[in-house]
C-alpha cells in the first residue's frame, strides 16, 4: 500500500503520552530543521507545506493497530512489522556532510532490534539498531569501507526515550544524544570521505528491520513515533536538542533514576588461599611467564563480562597472585610445553611472540580443516611421526546429542552422543614452509580415537621410550590415556585406559576437563594441569611411577591463589541471610555443580570481609545434586551438573531458617534445620508437598513423573516467598510447569498448613512471553499496550525454567516488585496490585553492562544498614556483584 499524502498514517497510540500543549511546537522543531523524510503517525493527515512527501510502502497487515486517539504512532509486533522507504533515500543523501535521525522509542524489550537500516544486496551503508543494552550507529561514508560504529548504554525498556544520531562526515565524527542530552561524541577515524558517497548502486532504507538476503533479522519489537531523516546536522545549536525533548517529552512518564555503578565483591581478606579461578570454563595456559624459573599460570576464560587473559604469577610464594588481567582471550587457545619451550596455538595460528605481544601478532599455519567438527577445536605443532617436520595434530569435536529427541519414556535417552577425535595432519613440507595434508583420524586399538566430547588432547613422551603418548580430557570429568605404539611409518595407539589413583578412575569435581602438560613442580616428570567448567585450575601431580604401562598421577587438588574477588563455582545463585546469627549477614549459595555454599560474613559493615566458601551438608552427608544419566533435560552429557537454586526461609515457621531447593531435576525439596540458631543443622531433603486435585503436573518434556503429592516446576529456577493473599501467611511464587509465575498459596487446613496448586495471580503490561534470558518472545498474540499473565518463560525443553527472580520494594512505592534475570537485572514495577491480580511493568535493565551468556540471579541485602534493600547477583562467571538502590534518595517514587 502506497501513501502519498503529506504525512503517513498508520494506525498505532502513543498511549496517550505527548502533551498535546506541546505538539505543534514540536512539530515547528523539526520542520524548521527542512527533514527529508517526516513520519509523524498523526491521526489526521496534514497537507500543509511544513510536512515533507513521504513514498513509501508499509505492509500494515503486520503492524500491529491501536486506536487511541488523539495521538498515534508506529506499533512493532517483532515478527516482521516494519516501514518499507523505498530506495531513494541514498539519492536524497547523496553528497551531504551530515546526516541525522531522530525519532521517540517505546522500545518493548533489550535484545538485537532494528531501528534505520540502508543497504544493498552486498553492503550495508547505515545501521542503527538497539543490541543488549547498547544503541548502535554504525555508518560508512562510501561502499566497502570499514565499519565505523558509535555506543551509548541503552537499557531502559517500556518507556518513551527521545534519541538524535548525527552522522558528520565533515568533522568525521558521530554523536547520539539520548532524552535531550548528549551522550556519544566519537571520533570516526575510518570514514574516508567528508561527504556520503552510496556510489551507483541501488540501496533499500526501511525502518524495523534489515532484510538481508541470510541470516536472522532482528525485527524493532515497541513504538516509534515523530522520525525524522535529515540530510544535515541539526545539532549546530545544542540547546535544540535538548528543547526537542522537553516539547515532546511523556508529561506523565516519571524519569527513572540513573543506573547504578555496580562493583564486583571482593573477599577483603587478602592473605586468605583459594582455589585459582578466574570465571566460567578454565583454559589454563601453565608456563614460565616471566622467565624467572618458575612456572606461573595464565587463564583464558570466555564468559560475560570479565573474559580475557589472566595471569597468576608464581612469586615463591605458598600461593599464586590474584588475577590480573593482562589482554584478550583467543577462542580454543591450546599450549604445548617441551623441551624448555612453550608453544601457544589457535585453530589456524600461532604465537611466536606471545610472552610479549600476546594474542596481537599471529602467525598463519596455512591449512584449512576438511572434516566435520562443532564447539571445539585444538590444534598442537609437533613432530608425530619423528621425520624431522613438525606436524598439525588437532583434536575436534562433534556434538551429535539430538536433544531434541530427548529421552524415552523409561529414561533412556533417545538422541546421540558427543565424540572428541584428532586429526593427523602430516606436514610433506618443512617446518619452515610445511605443505600440510589430513591423514584421517589417529587410531587407538585400530579404531578412531574417540573420547566423549572436548577432546584436549597433551602430548607427551610419558612412558619414556621416545614418542608422544597423548592424555586426552573429555566433556564430562575423565582423563585418558593413549600409548603410542607406532611401528615404521604407521602412526597407531593402544586402547584407552583412564587415569587412575588407588585403583579407581580420576576424575575431576566437576566436567569440561581443559587438559594441558607441564612439569609444574619441577621434579623432572610431566604433570597435568587442568581446567574446569566452574573456573577451577587443578594440578595432578605424577608421581613418576606407572600402573602396567600407564603413568600415575595423584588426584587433582586445585591450584591456590591469593584471594581477590568473591567466587563460588559458576552460575551463583545467592541468598543474603544471617546463617549463623552473628549479626551480620552472609551469603548462601547454589551453582552449577549442586552444591549449596556457606559463605560467611567475618566483618559485617558496608565493605565485609568474606571466608572461603563452605559447602553444606543434610544429615551429615555434603549437599551434591547432579543430573546423573538421565536428570538433565539437554540429555546424559550434562550428568555431573545439578544447578542448585536455594531460598533460605523459614519454611515450618519453628523460628530457623531452613532451605528450599530447585535444581537440574526441578523437583522441589526442603532442607529442614534442625540445628540451633547459631549452628544451623539440615536434616535429610524432604519433598515439598502441593494439595494436588489429581494427579501432580510435571513439564510435558519430563520423562518422570512426581509421586504422591511431589512438587515439579521448570528446573534451574527460582523459589521466593512473599504474602501476596494477605492472610498472615507467607506464600510460594514460583514458576508453574508451563513457566507462568503463579503463587502456591499456603492454607491452614485441619490445623496444618498446607501449600495449595498454583494461581496465575501475575501480569505484565505490553510483552508477556519471555525468553529464559529475559528476552521478550513475541508472538501473533503480541499486543505491546496488552495486560496479560506473566509467562515468564515460554520457552520449552532445555530453554525452558532458568528463570531468577527475586521479590522485593525496589523503588520504594510500598508495593512488592521484582527484580529478575536478564542481559543483568530488569527491575518489574508493581503498578497495580489486588488480592487475586498482580500487574508489573517492565522498566528495562538496573544495570547498563551485561553480564549474561547464561543467567544472573539477583537477592538483595541490606549492607548500609539503613532499611534500604541494594542488589546483589550472581553471575555465570561465579562473581557477585553490588549495585546501590538508585531510589534511596529519589522522590520519583
Amino acid at each position: 500500500m502506497k501513501h502519498k499524502q503529506r504525512s503517513l498514517l498508520i494506525a498505532g497510540t502513543l498511549l496517550g503520552l505527548l502533551a498535546p500543549t506541546h505538539a505543534s511546537e514540536y512539530k515547528e522543531l523539526i520542520t524548521g530543521n527542512n527533514p527529508i523524510y517526516y513520519l509523524t503517525f498523526d491521526s489526521q493527515a496534514d497537507s500543509s507545506a511544513e510536512f515533507i512527501d513521504v513514498n513509501c510502502v508499509i505492509p500494515k497487515e503486520n503492524l500491529q493497530t491501536n486506536g487511541n486517539p488523539p495521538n498515534k504512532s508506529a506499533s512493532f509486533n517483532g515478527l516482521g512489522a516494519h516501514i518499507d522507504l523505498g530506495s531513494d533515500l541514498h539519492t536524497k543523501l547523496k553528497g551531504c556532510h551530515a546526516l541525522s535521525m531522530e525519532f521517540w522509542i517505546y522500545n518493548a524489550g533489550l535484545q538485537h532490534q532494528k531501528v534505520l537500516s540502508l543497504y544493498s544486496e552486498d553492503t550495508v551503508l547505515l545501521d542503527f539498531y538497539l543490541n543488549y543494552l547498547q544503541l548502535y550507529a554504525a555508518v560508512r561514508s562510501q561502499k566497502k569501507e570499514a565499519w565505523s560504529c558509535a555506543t551509548v548504554p541503552f537499557h531502559k525498556a517500556n518507556t518513551w526515550q527521545h534519541v538524535v544520531i548525527i552522522a558528520d562526515f565533515q568533522n568525521r565524527s558521530t554523536r547520539i544524544y539520548v532524552d535531550g542530552t548528549l551522550r556519544k561524541d566519537q571520533e570516526m577515524t575510518k570514514w574516508k570521505n567528508l561527504q556520503f558517497d552510496p556510489g551507483q548502486a541501488t540501496y533499500h532504507a526501511a525502518i524495523g528491520k534489515m532484510a538481508k538476503p541470510t541470516g536472522k533479522n532482528p525485527y524493532l519489537l515497541g513504538m516509534l513515533d515523530e522520525v525524522a531523516i535529515y540530510d544535515h546536522a541539526i545539532d549546530t545549536n545544542p540547546e535544540n536538542i535538548l528543547k526537542r525533548y522537553q516539547t515532546g517529552k511523556p508529561l506523565n512518564s516519571k524519569p527513572l533514576p540513573p543506573a547504578p555503578q555496580e562493583r564486583i565483591i571482593k573477599y577483603n581478606n587478602p592473605e586468605l588461599e583459594t582455589a585459582a579461578g578466574v570465571g566460567l570454563g578454565a583454559w589454563p595456559l601453565p608456563m614460565d611467564f616471566d622467565l624467572d624459573g618458575d612456572n606461573d599460570l595464565l587463564v583464558a576464560v570466555y564468559d560475560k563480562p570479565n573474559n580475557g587473559l589472566y595471569l597468576l604469577e608464581n612469586n615463591g610464594k605458598p600461593a599464586l597472585t590474584p588475577p590480573v588481567r593482562i589482554g584478550n582471550n583467543a577462542k580454543n587457545v591450546k599450549i604445548h610445553n617441551e623441551n624448555g619451550q612453550s608453544i601457544v596455538t589457535t585453530p589456524g595460528c600461532v604465537y611466536p611472540d606471545f610472552r610479549n605481544s600476546l594474542f596481537k601478532k599471529p602467525k598463519k599455519i596455512d591449512y584449512t580443516p576438511d572434516f566435520p567438527w562443532q564447539h571445539f577445536q585444538q590444534w598442537t605443532l609437533i613432530d608425530l611421526d619423528n621425520d624431522g617436520t613438525e606436524d598439525l595434530l588437532i583434536s575436534a569435536m562433534v556434538d551429535d546429542m539430538r536433544r531434541e529427541e530427548g529421552y524415552r519414556s523409561n529414561g533412556t535417552w533417545a538422541g546421540g552422543e558427543q565424540h572428541g577425535y584428532i586429526y593427523f595432519i602430516k606436514n610433506f613440507g618443512t617446518t619452515e614452509k610445511p605443505e600440510y595434508r589430513n591423514m584421517g583420524q589417529l587410531l587407538s586399538d585400530g579404531t578412531p580415537i574417540d573420547v566423549y566430547g572436548w577432546p584436549t588432547a597433551c602430548y607427551q613422551d610419558w612412558d619414556h621410550d621416545g614418542d608422544y603418548d597423548i592424555i586426552c580430557g573429555e566433556f564430562l570429568d575423565k582423563l585418558h590415556y593413549f600409548e603410542n605404539i607406532s611401528e615404521g611409518d604407521e602412526i597407531k595407539f593402544a586402547e584407552s585406559r583412564l587415569l587412575k589413583y588407588d585403583g579407581k578412575a580420576i576424575t575431576i569435581f566437576g566436567q569440561m576437563v581443559w587438559t594441558t602438560a607441564i612439569d609444574w613442580d619441577q621434579d623432572d616428570d610431566i604433570d597435568l594441569v587442568v581446567g574446569e567448567e566452574d573456573g577451577t585450575v587443578s594440578l595432578l601431580e605424577n608421581t613418576g611411577t606407572s600402573l602396567r604401562g600407564t603413568p600415575s598421577f595423584l588426584p587433582p587438588q586445585p591450584i591456590r591463589q591469593y584471594a581477590a574477588n568473591l567466587k563460588a563455582g559458576v552460575l551463583a545463585t545467592p541468598n543474603s541471610v544471617d546463617w549463623d546469627a552473628d549479626g551480620d549477614d552472609d551469603i548462601i549459595c547454589g551453582d552449577s555443580n549442586g552444591r549449596i555454599l556457606f559463605i560467611e560474613n567475618l566483618s559485617g559493615g558496608a565493605n565485609p570481609k568474606w571466608n572461603v566458601p563452605q559447602p553444606l551438608a543434610a544429615n551429615d552427608i555434603p549437599i551434591r545434586i547432579e543430573a546423573g544419566y538421565n536428570g538433565s533435560i539437554q540429555g546424559p552429557c550434562e550428568a555431573k551438573w545439578g544447578y542448585t537454586v536455594p531460598l533460605v526461609t523459614d519454611w515450618d515457621m519453628d523460628g530457623l531458617p531452613d532451605i528450599l531447593l530447585n535444581d537440574i531435576w526441578g523437583s522441589v525439596t526442603w532442607y529442614k534445620n534442625i540445628g540451633t540458631k547459631t549452628t544451623p543443622k539440615l536434616a535429610a531433603p524432604k519433598a515439598v508437598e502441593v494439595e494436588w486435585q489429581g494427579a501432580p503436573p510435571k513439564p510435558a518434556w519430563n520423562w518422570w513423573s512426581p509421586k504422591g503429592k511431589e512438587f515439579v516446576t521448570q528446573w534451574r529456577s527460582s523459589l521466593q516467598i512473599a504474602d501476596f493473599s494477605g492472610d498472615g501467611l507467607t506464600d510460594l511464587i514460583a514458576l508453574d510447569t508451563e513457566g507462568y509465575l503463579s503463587m502456591y498459596e499456603r492454607k491452614v487446613i485441619d490445623n496444618k498448613v498446607s501449600l495449595l496448586p498454583p494461581k496465575r495471580i501475575f501480569y505484565i503490561q505490553g510483552i508477556s512471553k519471555f525468553h529464559w534470558n529475559g528476552d521478550p518472545k513475541p508472538d501473533e498474540t503480541t499486543d505491546i499496550n496488552a495486560v496479560a499473565p506473566l509467562q515468564i518463560n515460554a520457552r520449552d525443553i532445555g530453554g525452558s525454567g532458568r528463570r531468577k527472580f527475586v521479590i522485593v520494594d525496589w523503588d520504594l512505592d510500598g508495593k512488592l516488585d521484582l527484580l529478575t534475570n536478564s542481559r543483568t537485572i530488569n527491575f518489574l514495577k508493581n503498578v497495580s496490585q489486588s488480592k487475586d491480580k498482580v500487574v508489573f511493568k517492565d522498566m528495562g535493565c538496573i544495570i547498563s553492562k551485561q553480564y549474561t551468556g547464561h543467567t544472573t540471579c539477583p537477592t538483595v541485602v541490606y549492607w548500609q544498614n539503613d532499611g534500604v534493600p541494594d542488589l546483589l547477583f550472581g553471575a555465570e562467571d561465579g562473581h557477585f556483584y553490588f549495585a546501590s538502590n538508585p531510589y534511596r534518595n529519589n522522590t520519583q517514587r
